[in-house]
């Protein structure tokens, strides 16, 4: 069995009016290699902020 190293359900973000992330889920287990593409301010590191609780 895996373990889960990352796992998010539901995250939701917005700067004001702007939505950033809305009802985001996402899970990563160990030995997986995992990658996130898209353009710049679309919330990929603030995904990753919030999935590792930083």
């Amino acid at each position: 069995m895996k373990k889960h190293i990352l796992e998010v359900d539901g995250i939701q973000k917005r700067f004001d009016e702007k939505v950033i992330l809305s009802d985001v889920y996402m899970k990563c287990e160990t030995s997986e290699v995992v990658g996130l593409l898209g353009r710049n301010g679309s919330g990929k590191s603030t995904l990753f902020k919030y999935g590792s609780s930083q």
